[in-house]
């Protein structure tokens, strides 16, 4: 019996989804990122406090949370 390997058009391989997931997980967190500066800098405004105060403290609240996340697991 002969076994033919035939590859699809537009068939993705798994390295190729791989680093579309990854691509797309960079631009996810960057664009977070982007999105956390704008956010502290506008409590930092209304609050009237250093950005980088309310920064430190949204990056300590994600690390325990990930700590947290990583501990039930």
């Amino acid at each position: 019996m002969k076994v033919k390997i035939v590859k699809i058009k537009g068939a993705k391989n798994v390295e190729e989804i791989r680093a579309e997931k990854m691509e797309m997980l960079k631009r996810n967190v960057l664009e977070s990122c982007t999105r956390t500066i704008a956010e502290a800098d506008a409590i930092a405004y209304a609050v009237s406090c250093d950005e980088k105060y309310v920064l430190e403290l949204i990056a300590r609240t994600l690390f325990n949370y990930a700590k947290r996340s990583s501990e039930d697991e």
